[in-house]
């Protein structure tokens, strides 16, 4: 900033001249105070004023172009967001504002905004908010159009669509249909479009139903006759013959219910033509299927029977049944068999009829036997003792058995010995009649021991118990004396295989091959020479009792023991008071048989009690003459 040059003056001379002016003058006033000094140093001032004007505009760049859509259900946009300009100013921006309106119409509109900065400078620029329609009209199509075709032809014309129900959240500018002229058989697919005033489009779809209601027509062929089959009940690959058919469009497919096997006798078949929408008509055709086949026949195997008991005929004969088989079905089997048949072969002749009257034969032979043994009792069980001195029995009376037959009884026999041996016999008795048929009985002949064995027992049998046990096993018990008339059979005895302490009884028997017996007996003693054991408990230390030098009521704890039979006792020589010091004691431990065994434990007897004192009174004392401190002090 140029300031000029002040006018100055002194009666003397001026010195110099000075001024406070700023490098840089901010905007607004500025007072500059010049200063001139004389050559005395005498100094007078004056004051100058410099206005710094801001004429420079600020600057603007607006937000850029805003494109929206309008807001649901209307055609304008609320609450758009514009951005912010960048603004910039030599000094500072003072205020930003723009012309935006509250609720924006659909298509282009211009946003001036306006910077100013502190000197009332402004700048503006323009931006664009674009608000557009996104929403597609609505369009309700009308019902679904059922119609039948026209009179002859397979297609329906002048079809009724109705009107679709439309609309916009702006405006309808057209609504149009893909509808055909004329429709063809069947659905089509009409799709109505609605186009609103910015081009959104909708489209529904509206269904035509053209239905042919027109049936068709058939002849069906004549009536067919055939055979069964050969083997069968039944005609397979009929040839039915084709019926004539027609329709006013067309003839979709020509079908029958006909199995693919014909049953015997008459069968009916429907036929169906069927057009092209479904319309049916039907017709009747008979096939009748004859059977021309006779029945099968097997007979039974050849019956070989018995004669009835004391006859010789048999009646009540099973033949068996025949196998029989007819292509179609069996009607009956019969036979010409007598009720009662004679002895020896005779030929039953079997005949088969099926349901269609044809016949078959087969025979069948029929063996009557005679089979019936004589019969016998035999007489009671003889039971008698042996001969003295012996082991057998001789002279046996058997008696007599009873026999009998339906014819005759040709002979009795038996196979007794002469000599029965001890124990049970059989006698097998046998009758033959004049067949050549027998028959058994058994008879038993028991031959009894009746004197018993002897025995002689052996000593009696001292022991000690095994090492750690209260038993004896493994005691050598020595063998009896035995004898019998006939034969010792076995010598037991009740002995136990581990002996208790003590005295023990030991039978002793006999037995003979007849089962007689005969005992003694026998003792055993085992002796318990096994001392018990036992384990002491731990020392024990306890304090005196209060205000004494012993010790009472002390706790000594069990001591382990064990033996081999059973602990009797245990015992100690505790006193009942312990004085100070180490005290032993022993415990003792005896057994049910008197063995005893001991071990010993110390009682520690210490006393913990302090002994007590009481001080003398306080002294008080001079120091002695000529000294600083006390002597001879009297406690």
């Amino acid at each position: 900033v140029t300031l000029g040059t002040p006018t100055t003056g002194d009666n003397c001379a001026v010195a110099s001249t000075t001024n406070d002016a700023p490098g840089v003058f901010p905007i607004g006033d500025t007072t500059v105070t010049w200063t001139v000094t004389d050559s005395s140093g005498n100094t007078a001032t004056c004051t100058q004023t410099v206005t710094v004007t801001d004429n420079i505009d600020p600057t603007i760049s607006c937000p850029a172009t805003v494109n929206v859509n309008v807001d649901a259900g209307l055609c304008t946009a609320s609450g758009v967001t514009l951005g912010t300009p960048t603004t910039g100013d030599n000094c500072a921006v003072a205020s930003t504002t723009n012309d935006a309106p509250g609720v924006f119409p659909i298509g282009d509109t211009t946003v001036t905004w306006t910077v100013t900065d502190s000197s009332g400078n402004t700048a503006t620029c323009t931006q664009t908010v674009t608000v557009t329609d996104n929403i597609d009209p609505t369009i309700s199509c009308p019902a679904t159009v059922n119609v039948n075709i026209d009179a002859g032809l397979c297609t329906a014309s002048g079809v009724t669509l109705g009107t679709p129900t439309t609309g916009d959240n702006c405006a309808v500018a057209s609504t149009t249909n893909d509808a055909p002229g004329v429709f063809p058989l069947g659905d089509t697919t009409v799709t109505w479009t609605v186009t609103d005033s910015s081009g959104n489009t909708a489209t529904c779809t509206q269904t035509v139903t053209v239905t042919d209601n027109i049936d068709p027509v058939i002849a069906c062929p004549a009536t067919v006759n055939v055979n069964v089959d050969a083997g069968l009940c039944t005609a397979s690959s009929v040839t039915l013959g084709t019926p004539t058919t027609g329709d006013n469009c067309a003839v979709a497919s020509t079908t029958n219910d006909a199995p693919g096997v014909f049953p015997l006798g008459d069968t009916t078949v429907t036929w169906t033509v069927t057009d092209s929408s479904g319309n049916t008509a039907t017709c009747t055709q008979t096939v009748t299927v004859t059977d021309n086949i006779d029945p099968t026949i097997s007979c039974p195997a050849t019956v070989n029977v018995n004669v009835d008991a004391g006859l010789c005929t048999a009646s009540g004969v099973t033949l068996g049944t025949p196998t029989t088989g007819d292509n179609c079905a069996v009607a009956s089997t019969t036979n010409d068999a007598p009720g009662v048949f004679p002895l020896g072969d005779t030929t039953v002749t079997w005949t088969v009829t099926d349901s269609s009257g044809n016949t078959a034969t087969c025979t069948q032979t029929v063996t009557v036997t005679d089979n019936i043994d004589p019969i016998i009792a035999c007489p009671a069980t003889v039971n008698v003792n042996v001969d003295a001195g012996l082991c057998t029995a001789s002279g046996v009376a058997l008696g007599t058995p009873t026999t009998g037959d339906n014819c005759a009884v040709a002979s009795t026999t038996n196979d007794a010995p002469g000599v029965f041996p001890i124990g049970d016999t059989t006698v097998t008795w046998t009758v033959t009649d004049s067949s050549g048929n027998t028959a058994i009985c058994n008879q038993t002949v028991t031959v009894t021991d009746n004197i018993d064995p002897t025995i002689s027992c052996p000593a009696t049998v001292n022991v000690n118990v095994d090492a750690g046990l209260c038993t004896a096993s493994g005691v050598a018990l020595g063998t009896p004396t035995t004898s019998d008339n006939c034969a010792v059979a076995s010598t037991t005895n009740d002995a136990p295989g581990v002996f208790p302490i003590g005295d023990t009884t030991v039978t002793w028997t006999v037995t003979d091959s007849s089962g007689n017996t005969a005992t003694c007996t026998q003792t055993v003693t085992v002796t318990d020479n096994i001392d018990p054991t036992i384990s002491c408990p731990a020392t024990v230390n306890v304090n005196v009792d209060a205000g004494l030098c012993t010790a009472s009521s002390v706790a000594l704890g069990t001591p382990t023991t064990g033996d081999n039979c059973a602990v009797a006792s245990t015992t100690n020589d505790a006193p009942g008071v312990f004085p100070l010091g180490d005290t032993t004691v022993t415990w003792t431990v005896t057994d049910g048989s008197g063995n005893t065994a001991t071990c010993t434990q110390t009682v520690t007897v210490t006393d913990n009690i302090d002994p007590t004192i009481s001080c003398p009174a306080t002294v008080n004392v001079n120091v002695d003459a000529g000294l600083c401190t006390a002597s001879s002090v009297a406690f």
